[in-house]
């Protein structure tokens, strides 16, 4: 009888000492898979945030390769007119013609928000929104100190400021214009709206999200 208890006793401790083992193995092998998914999950994730890392910088490269190609077409045109002075730039810039070549451009090129003839003193002589254009000054903006104060073929990339025209968040890229001595003339913009860029990379956040990604973007 003691023989038959002292057996029972060692089963019992076998199977509880199994159970425990069974139960510790399942708790280890739970772990592992979830380390595991989320890996995978964190891999996946990883993947797709580089590959729109990458959409989204050649879709911005592109835009500023479109927005530069149009600037230094109308500065060719400019060019091309040899104007010796500020006066004669002025009177170029002015016509009713030159709105209509700046519309053109802005027509044919959906990203250009504006594009700009600027005098000496940053009064603007002639843009795509209106002919003749209100009274507007741009003397206080960077890319105007800028070029104005050196001498360079350079386009100069503006930080987004607000359109004085339509109140809207642009970008600006911006040329000098000289004269026949190289005097400072005036400047040719082209504007390029951030609304290009956030209606993008508001798609693209969709997208994420469709996938259960969330950033914190902030307002």
């Amino acid at each position: 009888m003691k023989q038959l208890l002292n057996k029972t006793r060692m089963t019992s401790r076998i199977v509880f000492a199994g159970g425990i083992s069974l139960g510790i193995i399942f708790i280890v092998t739970s772990f592992i898979s979830i380390y595991q998914i989320r890996r995978d999950t964190e891999k996946e994730w990883s993947t797709q945030l580089e590959r729109t890392t990458l959409v989204v910088s050649e879709q911005a490269s592109q835009t500023f390769f479109s927005a530069t190609t149009a600037l230094n077409s109308i500065s060719d045109i400019v060019n091309f007119a040899r104007l010796r002075d500020e006066k004669s730039y002025r009177h170029f810039a002015s016509q009713e013609k030159q709105y209509l070549f700046l519309k053109e451009k802005k027509t044919s090129n959906p990203i250009i928000d504006v594009a700009t003839f600027i005098a000496d003193n940053g009064d603007v002589l002639n843009f795509t929104r209106s002919y003749p254009p209100p009274k507007i000054n741009l003397a206080d903006r960077d890319y105007f100190k800028a070029l104005k104060a050196n001498n360079s073929d350079e386009i100069f990339y503006s930080v987004p400021v607000k359109n004085k025209g339509n109140s809207k968040w642009v970008f600006y890229l911006a040329k000098r214009i000289n004269g026949a001595q190289g005097q400072f003339l005036g400047i040719v913009l082209i504007g390029v709206s951030a609304e290009n860029f956030s209606a993008f990379y508001e798609k693209s956040g969709l997208k994420f999200r469709e996938r259960g990604i969330h950033f914190l973007i902030p307002k």
